[in-house]
């Protein structure tokens, strides 16, 4: 998959007005001549701004500091527009990028592959970066090297160091599925709680189950010994309300006999009466009839036949003795009837007496309902299965768990910074060292080591650790990087960056094909220079790629391919 870069046009960019150019494979040496300002020779002149307009056009930043209508060159009162044609994947594709001035500023880019516009509607700069194989980030550690090292890449922290490297990896998908495999975990671990909370509440329930069923058997128990005893009891109950019964209906045959002795003596005493008032009525006649006694009237002296009279007291006295006989029988038979009464009072009393001590004997008890118990015991054990074989499922559940939790565990483990991403990044320190150091000695003449490592020692306990990170040292200055002179710090920023550029070349299948230097001879002598450029002809001619140049140094514009020349006059740069 090559990428080759074909031409560029540009208008109204910064200090551009209009340029347009093709790409040459080749070193070409970009300088300036600024003639608003001729004590500032080839400063602000557009050199850079020849170098700033690719950039802007593929990623639309420049990296600075300054706004985004920064870029549109306002003399020229129109937007700045940049259009970058060049091949890659076999297709023929142009990036236009397009910038009005003003408050109302608009910003768009257009892509066109093979003359079709393919702009997509959504993230176009990440369409972009898939095109061409990198980010803005990572276009500027290898193909945009300027003097002021803000995209050196050995002065990045280690972390930085680390996640531009597993960016060109694609380490993404790693750690998308960490990420994934985190949530798993965290929803196993949620299932796992959850699943322990069922069981503990299920064998809490089926314990507590445990406890009913044990009380109720003992409550069936209890309840059976007792319906014995009930079962006892009122078979005596049964006995005594008979008894109850039979004295009752003796007790109301006495009430019957007495209340017949009652009116037989009541009979008896209105006949005494009656026998009283004949008795006395006789004995009355007889008084009267004892007048005559004397033989003659009372009244009127007349004798009477005393025969007669005497027939007459004689009858009466007779009549007299039978009524008297007749009462005293009925005096006997009423002082009979009086004890049988009294008898059948004292019969009543007893049998009254009986009734009343029975009486509180006759309540029956309620047998228990152990029928019911047993319903609830057959309920509760229902209820205690179900428990313990939702607690059985629970666990069983945690132990399937357990399971995948040691799968993504290991997957987790795979996945980190520890697993698969640790060793593809030790996997490609070999390669990122051989190629750093090819470059080293032949900038440096041999004077440079440079070492990517992903371990590092503590200096307080000299414990060894995981940490991404570049190590340059010079055999004739110092052992690490800050240590090194300018022309050594220059030469393994160089080495570096083309090591990276040859990682990424091989990670991707395909690079940019075109290195931006910007002043990087500010801290180099005159022979590290040479060196530089010797290299950078050949480097070009072997990448087959352009490499832009900018110097002020006039030593070296005789080394050189091709040559950009930028004049400045009314604040717009032309191509001369």
């Amino acid at each position: 998959m090559k990428i080759k870069l074909n031409k560029i046009s540009i208008q109204n960019f910064f200090l551009i007005g209009k340029v347009n150019l093709d790409f040459t494979v080749g070193l070409t040496l970009i300088t300036g001549l600024n003639k608003d300002r001729p004590g500032a020779e080839s400063n602000q002149s557009g050199k850079t701004s020849l170098v700033r307009a690719i950039k802007w056009c593929i990623y639309g930043t420049i990296d600075s500091d300054l706004t985004v209508t920064s870029v549109v060159n306002h003399k020229a009162k129109r937007p700045a527009l940049v259009s970058l044609d060049f091949t890659a994947d076999e297709h023929n594709y142009v990036i236009t990028r397009k910038r009005t001035s003003g408050k109302a500023s608009v910003g768009t880019v257009k892509i066109e592959q093979d003359g079709q516009d393919i702009t997509p509607s959504e993230d176009p700069q990440r369409f972009i970066d898939i095109i061409l194989g990198m980010d803005y980030k990572l276009y500027n550690h290898v193909c945009d090297f300027a003097h002021d090292g803000k995209f050196k890449f050995v002065t990045l922290t280690n972390s930085e160091q680390k996640t531009v490297i597993e960016n060109v990896l694609d380490l993404s998908p790693f750690i998308q599925y960490k990420n994934k495999t985190k949530q798993k975990l965290k929803s196993l671990t949620e299932i796992q709680l959850n699943e322990r909370e069922s069981e503990i509440k299920s064998v809490t329930k089926a314990d507590t189950l445990k406890e009913t069923l044990q009380r109720t058997d003992e409550q069936i128990k209890a309840a059976s010994h007792q319906n014995e005893e009930i079962k006892k009891h009122n078979e005596k109950v049964n006995d005594v309300i008979k008894a109850i019964e039979t004295l009752t209906a003796k007790h109301n045959f006495i009430l019957t006999h007495k209340a017949s002795i009652v009116q037989q003596k009541d009979n008896c005493n209105i006949t005494d009466t009656q026998f009283n008032e004949e008795i006395q009525k006789i004995e009355k006649s007889i008084e009267g009839y004892k007048v005559f006694s004397s033989g003659s009237c009372p009244m009127c002296g007349q004798k009477l036949n005393m025969d007669s009279v005497n027939k007459i007291l004689e009858d009466l006295h007779s009549e007299l003795h039978i009524k008297k006989g007749a009462k005293s029988v009925n005096l006997k038979y009423i002082s009979s009837l009086q004890i049988k009464l009294e008898e059948k009072i004292d019969e009543q009393t007893t049998t009254q007496s009986k009734i009343n001590k029975l009486k509180p004997f006759q309540v029956k008890q309620s047998v228990i309902d152990v029928g019911t118990l047993k319903k609830q015991k057959d309920f509760t054990i229902g209820e205690m299965e179900e428990a313990q074989q939702s607690a059985f499922i629970s666990k069983q559940e945690q132990v399937k768990v357990q399971g995948l939790e040691s799968h993504f565990e290991f997957l987790e483990s795979a996945f980190s910074r520890d697993g698969i991403e640790s060793f593809l990044l030790d996997s490609i320190l070999p390669y990122l060292n051989e190629r750093a150091n090819y470059y080293a000695d032949i900038l440096s003449d041999g004077i440079l080591n440079i070492k990517f490592s992903t371990i590092k020692k503590t200096k307080s306990t000299k414990k060894v650790k995981d940490n991404f990170h570049v190590k340059v040292s010079a055999s004739n200055s110092g052992e690490c990087y800050a240590e090194c002179s300018g022309s050594e710090e220059t030469f393994a920023d160089l080495a570096v960056n083309l090591a990276l550029r040859d990682f990424v070349a091989a990670s991707i299948g395909k690079m940019i094909p075109i290195l931006l230097l910007d002043e990087i001879f500010a801290s180099v002598d005159s022979v590290g220079s040479e060196r530089i450029l010797n290299f950078l002809m050949n480097y070009s001619k072997e990448k087959k790629i352009s490499i832009w140049l900018i110097s002020h140094t006039p030593a070296m514009k005789v080394h050189y391919d091709n040559r950009l020349h930028m004049v400045r006059k009314h604040d717009v740069s032309h191509l001369s």
